[in-house]
């Protein structure tokens, strides 16, 4: 199991440092034939999976995956700044955390002594 994790390892961090072929439609770098060949349904306009709930189509069954939370409703991430705010999807968290709590308002006091 150990030697199974340390391979897996080994091949998801030749993604951010050993770049060895490149996409000749867009430059792009990648770490092996098969990540090019992932790429490549992006350029090829490939989407074989279909949302049962509402017809969207994704190129990739993680993408597919991640939509489908926004039809059961379930919010698991939830703003830890305001309370108020949760998402079914974490980017959208990030979003909400960078735009509304943790920037810098630009607004003024009113009150006044």
């Amino acid at each position: 199991m150990l030697l199974k994790i340390q391979l897996t390892l080994k091949v998801h961090l030749r993604t951010h440092t050993k770049v060895t072929i490149t996409c000749t439609e867009c430059g792009k770098g990648l770490s092996s034939k098969e990540a090019l060949n992932r790429h490549m349904i992006i350029h090829a306009g490939e989407r074989p999976y279909q949302c049962s709930e509402c017809g969207l189509h994704f190129n990739r069954m993680s993408n597919l995956t991640a939509h489908m939370k926004i039809h059961t409703g379930v919010k698991l991430y939830v703003c830890g700044v305001c309370g108020k705010a949760s998402f079914t999807q974490s980017h959208c968290l990030k979003t909400h955390m960078k735009m509304e709590c943790l920037r810098p308002h630009s607004h003024s006091c009113t009150v006044t002594y």
